[in-house]
């Protein structure tokens, strides 16, 4: 089992640390989430262990011409159980995302689903200190004008 600096599986953060990974399960766990959603079917429990960290659900849609295109995203950089976090924000994320409209049940078929679990957060030593597809970024900045700060999340 892989130790690294982050969140215990059990929502503590003293000694050492399991680092939670994405798996399938948790992207099929999403689209259970989004089928019971529309089938008022009972919800089957989670084939992943539990444990708590941030996380963001990604919903992308293939169009038409075959390309992938965002339909949703949305997540928490509060850590949050995985189990609840997962449903929720997979539901949140399909159905709530203010740029889209919401998912239909006809277009679960042409989706595709990314869980990121977020884990291990450094600061960069400069712009330069990160590599697109292994890290994120969380931005934050003040805005004068407006009188207050801003932020951006890129997964």
């Amino acid at each position: 089992m892989a130790t690294a600096n982050g969140y215990h599986a059990n929502g503590s953060v003293s000694g050492p640390v399991v680092e939670p990974v994405a798996t399938a399960e948790m992207c099929m766990y999403c689209f259970d989430a989004l089928a019971t959603q529309f089938s008022g079917k009972p919800m089957p429990s989670p084939a992943f262990p539990q444990a708590n960290c941030p996380l963001f659900v990604t919903w992308m849609k293939k169009s038409s011409s075959g390309d992938l295109r965002l339909r949703g995203c949305i997540g928490t950089l509060e850590p949050r159980t995985i189990h609840k976090g997962i449903k929720d924000y997979a539901l949140t994320s399909a159905l709530h995302d203010r740029r889209f409209n919401p998912v239909t049940a006809n277009e679960i078929s042409c989706l595709q689903c990314t869980v990121s679990l977020l884990t291990n957060y450094e600061d960069a030593q400069n712009y330069l200190d990160w590599e697109v597809g292994k890290h994120g970024l969380l931005i934050e900045f003040s805005d004068k004008q407006a009188g207050g700060t801003r932020s951006a999340t890129y997964l």
